[in-house]
């Protein structure tokens, strides 16, 4: 399978295990989602936090371009990133952030998709700014080589 595929993959069955989690879904959302709106919000992130449904905590699953820091490698990531829009802060933001944290990391780590050789780097709090977000984002980062020179 090729590389994309693969992460492609991932993202897709990692999405359907958030789907199955009810936990997660209660800490996304103040009210029950439908599939529909949880994909929306998944795969809504559009640079205006305060277009996002639910309780003010956006999940967004993507893959995105690295760059080698002899910017002649690239490679591809998958990564999870959990922001708060600033205008929906509240006083158990971090709690439920954390708790999104510990459930993905269940997940992740109870599936046989990222058991054994699963491609995971990284799996930390980066503080990195947002756009009219707080500063908090959790990255997950699935990942796998893909050397090829940049012509």
């Amino acid at each position: 399978m090729a590389y994309l595929e693969k992460l492609t993959s991932y993202k897709t069955q990692l999405l359907d295990l958030m789907w199955n989690s009810a936990e997660l879904k209660a800490l996304l959302a103040e009210e029950p989602l439908t599939r529909e709106q949880f994909d929306s919000q998944v795969h809504g992130y559009d640079k205006n936090p305060e277009t996002l449904a639910g309780g003010g905590v956006h999940l967004m699953v993507e893959i995105n371009p690295v760059k080698a820091v002899n910017a002649t490698v690239m490679d591809q990531q998958l990564v999870v990133r959990i922001v708060v829009p600033e205008a929906k802060v509240k006083a158990d933001t971090a709690i439920r952030t954390d708790e999104i944290a510990r459930i993905l990391d269940e997940l992740i780590a109870g599936n046989t998709l990222f058991g054994a050789g699963a491609p995971i780097l990284d799996s930390a709090v980066h503080y990195q700014p947002a756009p009219n977000c707080v500063g908090r984002t959790l990255l997950y980062t699935f990942k796998a080589w893909n050397r090829r020179r940049k012509s």
